[in-house]
């Protein structure tokens, strides 16, 4: 018989585990032959219709003690035995109609187990709750909020270092920002923006409002950039960032820069990528690397869609704005497939 990796305690594992279970000793669940009139017990049997991909499984881990209106913890030991793996193929409805189908399994493979700890059992309210998880090269780790480190991610490959030393980014997919020298007398006076303008995005201004698509897909982790314009000495800026959106080249000494987009002239196309309104508008987000601003893509852009930027976790920290435009979390996908809300 397959044995649960969950449900062993400090009495001997028996069969019990995975059997039906009388719903009472009382005469009054039992039920006569239809013949001879002899009581026959009734027995309670749970069936499982259609397997779930990921199985959650709560265990009651507290006693409920109506009369007294009391919550206990229960101090029963379990011991989780993480290699084993969880059969319910027995549970199946089709078992109980004969109609099994042996070269069908449901297993299930313990991933992660949730765990609540206080030193105070009596107290269901005190401790907190730690997450044991199985990593990607089949070893477990231990997530614990008691303890809080503060770490730098790097927005382009999502490893704990800066932007300035990630090796990725020379191989990262690239948008180019140079603006392309005129080649004739019609193109020197269109705007720095048209000339850096690639070929896949074409740029739509309505009144004062301007938004760029592109025409085909622009896929994540694709990097856009360098942003080229005035950039001037904070204290010399007059006019408000545009859009809202304040954007800033940190220097070692201190003489920091700021962009000034109010003139689309002397600034090229990644300088006026509009700034999100919500957290699910944003679909790439700025970094500075080496003195110099770019903007990485965090999903695919169709060409249904317009760029809308937003700052990386550091670059908002060292501005002092929020991560996100309205407070939600972002959702994110590192190299191994993995989701990281921020």
């Amino acid at each position: 018989s397959t044995v649960s990796p969950i449900v062993t305690s400090r009495r001997q594992i028996s069969n019990n585990i995975l059997s039906s279970t009388p719903i009472s000793s009382s005469t009054a669940n039992m039920i006569p032959s239809a013949k001879i009139h002899i009581h026959h017990r009734i027995k309670s049997q749970m069936m499982i219709s259609n397997f779930p991909d990921v199985l959650c499984i709560q265990l009651k881990r507290f006693s409920y003690d109506r009369f007294s209106n009391k919550t206990m913890k229960l101090n029963t030991p379990i011991l989780i035995e993480p290699e084993k793996n969880l059969d319910l193929s027995p549970f199946h409805y089709t078992t109980w109609l004969g109609l099994t189908n042996l070269s069908i399994t449901y297993h299930y493979r313990l991933v992660a187990a949730c765990l609540h700890l206080s030193e105070n059992s009596s107290q269901k309210l005190n401790g907190h709750y730690v997450c044991v998880y199985r990593t990607d090269h089949n070893q477990w780790s231990l997530s614990d909020d008691e303890q809080f480190i503060m770490t730098t991610i790097c927005i382009i490959c999502f490893n704990n270092h800066a932007e300035d030393d990630c090796p990725d980014f020379v191989s990262s997919s690239r948008m180019n920002g140079t603006e392309k020298k005129p080649s004739s007398s019609l193109t020197r006076n269109l705007s720095k923006v048209l000339l850096s303008l690639p070929t896949q995005i074409q740029m739509r201004h309505c009144d004062d409002t301007i938004t760029f698509s592109p025409t085909i897909r622009i896929l994540k982790t694709t990097i856009i950039g360098p942003f080229e314009g005035r950039f001037i000495p904070e204290d010399k800026l007059t006019t408000a960032p545009r859009n809202g959106f304040l954007v800033k080249i940190f220097r070692e000494n201190g003489n920091n820069l700021v962009l000034d987009a109010s003139d689309e002239r002397k600034n090229n196309w990644c300088c006026l990528i509009p700034p999100a309104r919500a957290s699910q508008e944003i679909n790439c987000l700025l970094f500075q690397r080496k003195c110099k601003l770019y903007a990485k893509v965090v999903r695919t852009i169709l060409a249904t869609e317009s760029l809308s930027i937003w700052y990386s976790s550091n670059y908002a920290k060292a501005i002092g704005m929020p991560e996100t435009p309205d407070g939600g979390p972002l959702a994110l996908y590192g190299k191994t497939g993995r989701m990281i809300f921020r």
